[in-house]
C-alpha cells in the first residue's frame, strides 16, 4: 500500500480497519493480552517445615533466562506477578558468602503459571556441603588464589582463599565436583581436583595443588567480515577437564590469562545481527600465549512492519515494539522512526511462539492509542519477517 492510498483509509470505518489489521499480521492480532498469573510460596527448611527468612528468589522462563528476583521475607514468603501463562524455573539462593560453611545450598523448581490463577509453590531448601582446604603454587600456599568448584549438572561455586591460601566453599548442592584454582598473578595452574557424591551438610578437605606455567589465548573477534566492536563477554573451556576462564573484550580482541594447557573452546554471545557461537580455537602450550581469531558468521532474524494510525492511516512515530519470547521474557525492543517504520531484533534464532507488542505509553501529539498485540509468530535465523502495516485505534485524549 502507498503513502497515498493511506489518505484514503480514512473513509473507511475504524471497525473495518481493525479487522483488516488482522489480517495484514502474520499471527492474530488483539488490543488485550492473555490473562495474567501469579506465582506465590513460602522457602521452607527441610525436616522441620518452618520459614526461612530473607533468602533470594529469581525467577526464570523454560529455557533458563533470567527475569527477575526478589528476598524472601521474614517468614519466608515470596511472590512474583503479574506473569504470562507458561512454564518458569524458581531458583532460591543463600547470599552469605560463600565461605560460610553453614550456608543453604541452591534449590531450584519448576513451576506452571495459568491465566487469572495464583499459583502455590512451596520449596524446601537444607544446608549445602562443603569443600574447604589449601591453595598451593610451587610448592607454597597461594594467597588470594581463585578456587572455583563445578558440579556435572552446570552447577558453579567461586571463592577466593585469604593470605594463607586458604578456602572454604560452602552451601553446595548434592553432586560431584571438580575443583581447580589460578594464582592471584595467572602464572601458575593445575589440573582439577575430583571431590565425588558431597552430600547435603558434609564437609571435605582438599588441597589444590598449581604446580604448572600457566598460557593464555589472544582472540581476534569478528561479526561477518567486521571486527565485533560490542564489548562481550567472552568465555574458554579447557576440552579435557572443563576448566574454564571468562574475559571481556575491548576493541574486538580478547586476552585469556591463566590458563591450563591443552585444547579450548570458547563461547562468544550474539552481538548486533549476529547469533551467538560456540567454537574450538587450537591448543594452549605451558608458559605461551596462542593467538587466533574467532567470527560470528550466522546472522540472526528480525521483524519489520509500519504503525499506522486507523483513523487516517498515517505513520506513528515514537510507538515502543517489543517482541517477548513464549515465557514473557523480553527480548528486543525499538521505537517506530518519523513514518511509522520499524525493524527490531536481529539476532533471533529459529524461535516458536513469539509476540509482537506495539504501544504508546505517553501518547502521539496528546492522543492515546488502544495497545495491539500479535501472538504466534515465528522468527527465521538470517531472514526479516515483514509485519505489514499495523492500525492502531485511538482510545482518547491526554
Amino acid at each position: 500500500m502507498t503513502r497515498g492510498s493511506r489518505a484514503r483509509l480514512a473513509v473507511v470505518p475504524a471497525v473495518l480497519l481493525a479487522l483488516v489489521a488482522t489480517l495484514l499480521v502474520a499471527g492474530t492480532a488483539t488490543t488485550q493480552a492473555a490473562p495474567a498469573g501469579k506465582i506465590t510460596g513460602q522457602i521452607r527448611a527441610a525436616g522441620s517445615g518452618q520459614g526461612v527468612s530473607k533468602l533470594q528468589v529469581s525467577l526464570f522462563d523454560r529455557h533458563w533466562n533470567f527475569i527477575r528476583k526478589r528476598k524472601a521475607n521474614s517468614s519466608g514468603i515470596y511472590s512474583f506477578g503479574p506473569m504470562r501463562p507458561g512454564v518458569y524455573w524458581i531458583q532460591v539462593n543463600d547470599r552469605r558468602p560463600n565461605y560460610d560453611v553453614s550456608k543453604v545450598a541452591t534449590t531450584q523448581a519448576k513451576v506452571r503459571v495459568r491465566g487469572g490463577r495464583t499459583t502455590i509453590r512451596h520449596i524446601r531448601v537444607r544446608r549445602g556441603a562443603a569443600i574447604t582446604g589449601t591453595v598451593r603454587a610451587g610448592g607454597r600456599a597461594a594467597p588470594h588464589a581463585r578456587v572455583v568448584a563445578i558440579n556435572q549438572h552446570g552447577g558453579t561455586y567461586e571463592v577466593r582463599a585469604n593470605e594463607r591460601g586458604e578456602f572454604a566453599l560452602g552451601g553446595l548442592s548434592a553432586a560431584s565436583y571438580s575443583v581447580f584454582g589460578y594464582d592471584r598473578a595467572k602464572q601458575f595452574t593445575g589440573a582439577s581436583t575430583w571431590v565425588p557424591k558431597l552430600e547435603p551438610g558434609r564437609i571435605v578437605n582438599t588441597t589444590v595443588r598449581l604446580d604448572t606455567r600457566a598460557g593464555g589465548l589472544v582472540v581476534d573477534l569478528y561479526a561477518g567480515r567486521e571486527p565485533l566492536r560490542a564489548r562481550v563477554w567472552v568465555t574458554a573451556v579447557n576440552r579435557r577437564t572443563g576448566q574454564y576462564w571468562v574475559a571481556r573484550s575491548n576493541r574486538g580482541q580478547v586476552t585469556l590469562a591463566g590458563l591450563h594447557p591443552g585444547r579450548y573452546r570458547i563461547s562468544v554471545p550474539g552481538a548486533g545481527n549476529f547469533l551467538s557461537r560456540t567454537g574450538n580455537v587450537g591448543k594452549v602450550h605451558e608458559g605461551k600465549f596462542r593467538f587466533t581469531s574467532f567470527r560470528l558468521n550466522r546472522r540472526g532474524g528480525w521483524f519489520t512492519g509500519t504503525a499506522l494510525d486507523a483513523s487516517n492511516g498515517t505513520g506513528l512515530k515514537g510507538v515502543t515494539v517489543s517482541v517477548y519470547d513464549s515465557a514473557g521474557s523480553l527480548r528486543a525492543q525499538r521505537k517506530t522512526d518519523s513514518q511509522g517504520d520499524f525493524r527490531v531484533g536481529g539476532s533471533f534464532g529459529n524461535e516458536k511462539q513469539l509476540t509482537v507488542v506495539l504501544e504508546v505509553p505517553s501518547g502521539v501529539k496528546g492522543q492515546k492509542y488502544r495497545k495491539v498485540t500479535i501472538s504466534g509468530i515465528r522468527s527465521v535465523a538470517g531472514r526479516g519477517i515483514s509485519l505489514g502495516e499495523i492500525l492502531m485505534t485511538r482510545n482518547g485524549k491526554f
